[in-house]
């Protein structure tokens, strides 16, 4: 957690997946696409996350 990936050795699937505390198996195999974020995070908002997905991370 809190560590820097090496940009010459990035894991696949999502960036974050090393040091992420939601991860999730589809994580480990596919990059997540850009989406809106939460109801409360105001227009405009976006994450690149499975937990925002609109299929909750079932891809």
């Amino acid at each position: 957690p809190g560590m820097v990936p090496n940009l010459a050795k990035l894991p696949p699937g999502c960036r974050f997946n090393p040091r992420c505390g939601e991860v999730m198996p589809v994580c480990l195999r596919r990059d997540p696409g850009l989406t809106a974020a939460g109801t409360g995070s105001g227009p405009g908002h976006t994450a690149r996350c499975w937990l925002h997905s609109p299929n909750g991370g079932t891809a």
